[in-house]
C-alpha cells in the first residue's frame, strides 16, 4: 500500500510542448541557423522543439546530399546539445522545393506569435510542402505552406481524407432539445467568454425554436460585445438526435453592427433554400481524426472540422478543463485559415481563438 501511494505522489503530467514553445528563449529561426552553422554546406528540412533529458531542445535535420545530420540545440540557451549523422532520403522534396525552410519558418513566427513546436518539409500529392506546427492563444494550430512560391496554403492539403457532407438522418429523430458529452441544447443554458479589449462573447440557448427544412431547430443567440457594444449577432438553428445524440446546424442569421447599426449580414444561410444543407456540429461519440461538414452553403459558408483531441487541457479564468475536445476548424472559402475551438465535457465551448470561458 505505501509503495501505491508513493506512485500517486510523484505522478506528473508529462512536458507540455505548447507551455514549453512560449516559454523557451531561443526561436526555431536561431536555432535552424545554429544547426546549420555546425554542418559543411547543409540544408535544413525539419525542425522541431521537442525533450532530451527533461530540457527543452530543437531537433535540427539537415542534408548534405546523400548523407546528413541532426543536430540538437538546447532552446535554453543556443548550445549544441548532440549531433548524429542521419541518412534521410530527401533528395526529391529538397529538389522541388525554391524556399528555404527558414523563410517559412519565419513567415510562420508571424502567425503563431507564442512559439513554433514543428516545420516540415515533405511531399504531398506530388508537391512540396511545409507543415508548421505553431502556437497562438494557448492552442496549437497547424499551417501550411507552398514550398514552391512560399505563400501559405490550405491546410486541407495535408489531409487528404474527405470531410464527411453526408448523413444519414431521419427527420423525425431530431429534437429541439437535448444535450450531448459536449453540446448542451438546453433552454436557458449560457456561456459567457471574454477576451482582450472588453470583448465579451455570450452565447444563449434561447428558448425559441423555429422551422427550418422541415425540422423544428432550438435558436442559440451568440452575442458579442466590445466595451459593452454589440459588434456582432448570430441566431443559429439546431436540432439533436434521439438515436445517436449528434447535434446538426441547419442555419444561421447573422448581423455584423458598426456605429449601432447592422452594417452586414455576411455569412447567413438556410438548410433547403440556395441549396444549402444541414451540418454537424457536435457528434454525439466523437473520434480523434472524424472530419466533418459542419455547415454546406455554396458561397457563404462551407465550414469543416477534425477532431484533433480528446485529451486537451484549457486553463481558463472558470477553471481548469481537462480531457476536453479539440477541433480545428478551416473553411472552403478561406484558405490557410484554421480556428481551434476547445469544449469541455458537461460544459461546451471554453475556449474560441482569444476567447475564454469566464462564466456559465
Amino acid at each position: 500500500m505505501l509503495f501505491l501511494l508513493v506512485g500517486v505522489a510523484l505522478a506528473q503530467d508529462p512536458p507540455d510542448l505548447t507551455e514549453a514553445a512560449g516559454q523557451v528563449k531561443v526561436s526555431m529561426l536561431e536555432a535552424i541557423d545554429k544547426g546549420i552553422a555546425e554542418v559543411v554546406e547543409g540544408v535544413a528540412w525539419h525542425a522541431e522543439l521537442e525533450f532530451h533529458n527533461g530540457k527543452p531542445v530543437y531537433s535540427i535535420d539537415i542534408s548534405q546530399g546523400e548523407t546528413g545530420q541532426n543536430v540538437l540545440i538546447s532552446a535554453e540557451d543556443g548550445s549544441v546539445v548532440k549531433k548524429d549523422p542521419e541518412n534521410a532520403k530527401v533528395a526529391d522534396v529538397l529538389a522541388a522545393s525554391q524556399v528555404d525552410l527558414k523563410e517559412i519558418v519565419k513567415a510562420a513566427a508571424k502567425e503563431s506569435p507564442e512559439g513554433l513546436i514543428d516545420a516540415h518539409l515533405r511531399m504531398v500529392n506530388g508537391k512540396p510542402v511545409v507543415q508548421v506546427k505553431g502556437v497562438k492563444n494557448g492552442l496549437t494550430s497547424d499551417l501550411a505552406y507552398d514550398a514552391v512560391t512560399g505563400k501559405p496554403a490550405d491546410p486541407g492539403t495535408l489531409r487528404r481524407e474527405r470531410f464527411t457532407a453526408d448523413f444519414v438522418v431521419v427527420k423525425e429523430e431530431l429534437q429541439s432539445e437535448g444535450r450531448n458529452p459536449f453540446f448542451i441544447l438546453e433552454p436557458g443554458y449560457t456561456l459567457v467568454l471574454e477576451a482582450k479589449e472588453e470583448r465579451r462573447k455570450t452565447i444563449t440557448v434561447l428558448r425559441e425554436t423555429r422551422v427550418v427544412d422541415g425540422v423544428e431547430a432550438r435558436v442559440v443567440e451568440t452575442k458579442i460585445e466590445k466595451a459593452g457594444e454589440t459588434t456582432e449577432l448570430s441566431r443559429g438553428f439546431y436540432a439533436i438526435s434521439k438515436r445517436t445524440n449528434d447535434v446538426f446546424c441547419f442555419g444561421r442569421e447573422v448581423e455584423i453592427y458598426k456605429d449601432r447599426e447592422v452594417a452586414s449580414r455576411e455569412g447567413s444561410w438556410l438548410a433547403g433554400e440556395n441549396k444549402a444543407t444541414f451540418g454537424l456540429s457536435m457528434p454525439g461519440s466523437p473520434l480523434i481524426g472524424a472530419r466533418f461538414q459542419m455547415s454546406n452553403a455554396p458561397k457563404v459558408a462551407v465550414d469543416r472540422a477534425l477532431v484533433e483531441s480528446l485529451s486537451e487541457r484549457v486553463k481558463t479564468p472558470k477553471d481548469l478543463f481537462r480531457n476536453c475536445l479539440r477541433l480545428a476548424i478551416t473553411s472552403a472559402l478561406k484558405q490557410g485559415v484554421v480556428q481551434p475551438h476547445v469544449y469541455a465535457r458537461d460544459v461546451g465551448l471554453v475556449h474560441d481563438g482569444e476567447f475564454r470561458l469566464v462564466e456559465k
